[in-house]
Formats: C-alpha cells, structure tokens, sequence
C-alpha cells in the first residue's frame, strides 16, 4: 500500500518537458511513482489535485535567510512559494566565519533590516557555523 497518492495534478517534472495530467505516489519520504494518467492502488491518503500542479522545489539563488530566519523561524513564505533549496550569504552580507565584538551591532542592524524588526530581536555572538547552527537550534 502507497503512503500517498497525488492523483490528477498537472505535473511539471523539471526536465523542461511539457506539463502532463498525471498521478504521483509517495511511499515514506520518496516518491515511489510518477505516471500519466490516472492509477488505481491502495494508498493511506490521496490527494484530489486536479486544477493543481505539482513540481520538484525550486531553487532560490539570492536569499538573506541566514539572517531572517532567527525571527522567521518557520520559513512559511520560501516554503509556501515551493523553495526546497536557498542559497544564503549574498550580497556580502553572510553571516560566517564570525560575529566578532567589534562588529557585532553593524551584523545585528543588518540583519533586523532583514528581517524587518527591532535590533534588540536579533541574537548574535556566534563563532562559525557550528555557532550559529546552536544559536538558531
């Protein structure tokens, strides 16, 4: 029995392919089949999506996350656009290798502008990444 079956999506499979009306099934965290068409097979939870599409993640090139995700912590408006993937660090601005003391106020103002919020939100101190993975964990 599939986990999940996504059934009538127009499915864009990132092949630069046409879109085709299709069936995906989902077995754990997989994708066990995509097929065109409609498939008859037991599955725990089926999805209706037609009208829908449904496409691999997309890839966002130029992100500020790495600062904005202290105060965004969910990442509900990358994740509700499709991105699966973020390249951070842009524009200069990472966050690695360190917050240093000297620097640590100029790091806390840009990333509250990112983040459109107050500096006093915004944790800082972090040396590398294993730093700033504790402090954002």
């Amino acid at each position: 029995m599939i986990d999940l079956l996504i059934e009538d999506a127009k499915i864009v499979d990132g092949t630069g392919n046409p879109a085709f009306c299709g069936s995906i099934a989902v077995q754990g965290d997989r994708i066990a089949a995509v097929t065109r068409g409609r498939v008859e097979c037991a599955a725990r939870r089926r999805i209706d999506a037609r009208g829908l599409v449904v496409s691999p993640g997309f890839i966002d090139t130029h992100t500020h996350s790495d600062y904005s995700i202290f105060i965004h912590n969910e990442g509900k408006s990358t994740l509700k656009a499709g991105v699966t993937t973020e390249l951070a660090g842009m524009c200069g601005y990472g966050v690695f290798p360190r917050i240093n003391e000297e620097r640590r106020s100029e790091v806390k103002a840009r990333m509250a502008a990112f983040s459109q919020v107050e500096a006093d939100r915004v944790p800082g101190g972090w040396q590398g990444l294993h730093g700033w993975l504790q402090v954002l964990r």
